[in-house]
């Protein structure tokens, strides 16, 4: 449950929603706008509660609630909770920085990085329309009757993906209708579905300031989110240790050289030793190698597909290679590992990345 809650957190904060599109028979996504939210009134402070519900194949499986005090300024605070009505996390922007708190492993993280403090202020216009503008080109929208959603009127927008198995499956946005606030949001994905709504929300209220403040207790652990996502640089011995067995890479050349090694351990969300290999060619960026243990949920995520994805042959080992607006990667699963190769050379072909491959050779010699 803890997972998903801060999933949550961080979509409410950011307010990367779900969006639509148009087809045949369908509005566009300045039409809804245009249809739906005839009415923007600047919204005020508001106080608010909401429940978040995950069912897998229509059986609940978890349950969790959030309070969240949001300042006509752009001021916010989260608070989750899971079922049993134990406080998980609490998230604080302040206006000046965001604080993340984890109750249940003592540990708290800041952030002052000032685009994504603006990103956290967005009004909930602003929100919706980052919303709507995210697949606007892989759904089909629909606008369904009006209904109350915490005693408030709203639109009900359905948004329906082109493709069968897109990895954005069908969503759904009940907007109210005066303030573009997002009330209840419904997202399906193969067999299960997450679906938040509020219960309550008061629009006439006044916070204190102490709200946006955060009492830390004396033993917890500041955990530098800069050195976690940067990692540490080791050697292949201690990369090959990390991992708990021999990996593949690519070997040093007379003109491919690598600039970097970095071990990265990441927790919460995913938690996973990564290992990220930069390489460069004739002194400029060429490719990066990622490797870490295939995920548990390998054969569930099978039959998922995303735009500018095919399926190739590396190795020996099906594999996909996406292209996508400039964003190129090679990904397949070996010998218990998952290997990605990000592309920075515009030039380098998907042949001669094959051809890479194949050259590739073990850190250290394998038991096998």
């Amino acid at each position: 449950m803890k997972r998903i809650l801060t999933l949550f957190v961080f979509v409410i904060l950011g307010g990367l929603l779900m969006a639509c599109s148009s087809d045949k028979n369908m509005f566009s996504p300045e039409q809804v706008i245009s249809h739906a939210l005839e009415n923007s009134e600047k919204i005020n402070s508001y106080v608010s509660e909401s429940t978040l519900t995950v069912w897998e194949n229509e059986k609940v499986i978890e349950e969790g609630y959030l309070k969240e005090w949001r300042h006509e300024d752009g001021r916010v605070r989260i608070e989750s909770f899971d079922e049993s009505g134990d406080l998980l996390s609490i998230v604080v922007n302040d206006g000046n920085e965001l604080i993340i708190y984890d109750l249940e492993n003592e540990q708290v993280s800041f952030i002052d990085d000032p685009e994504l403090i603006e990103l956290n202020q967005q009004s909930p216009k602003e929100q919706t329309e980052l919303s709507l503008a995210i697949v606007k080109d892989s759904h089909d929208l629909t606008l369904k009757d009006e209904t109350e959603i915490a005693g408030r009127e709203v639109k009900h927008i359905v948004a329906t993906p082109k493709e069968k198995n897109h990895f954005i499956g069908k969503q759904e946005m009940w907007i109210d209708k005066e303030n573009w606030l997002v009330l209840k949001m419904a997202s399906e994905s193969g067999d299960q579905r997450i679906e938040i709504e509020y219960e309550t929300v008061d629009f006439n209220v006044k916070i204190d300031d102490e709200q946006f403040t955060v009492n830390l207790p004396d033993n917890v652990k500041v955990i530098d989110l800069d050195d976690v996502i940067s990692g540490e640089k080791v050697s292949l011995s201690e990369a090959t240790e990390a991992l708990e067995q021999p990996f593949l890479y690519v070997p040093e050349t007379d003109d491919l050289t690598i600039e970097t090694l970095k071990q990265t351990d990441l927790e919460g969300i995913v938690n996973r030793t990564e290992i990220d290999i930069d390489y460069e060619k004739d002194g400029l960026p060429y490719i990066t190698l990622s490797i870490f243990e295939t995920p548990e949920d390998v054969e569930d995520s099978e039959d998922i597909s995303f735009p500018g994805e095919e399926e190739m042959t590396i190795r020996g080992e099906e594999a996909i290679y996406t292209d996508l607006e400039g964003f190129r990667s090679v990904v397949w699963d070996e010998a218990g590992l998952r290997y990605s190769i990000l592309i920075h050379d515009p030039d380098l072909s998907i042949d001669e990345i094959t051809t890479l491959t194949e050259e590739m050779t073990y850190t250290e010699e394998r038991d096998d």
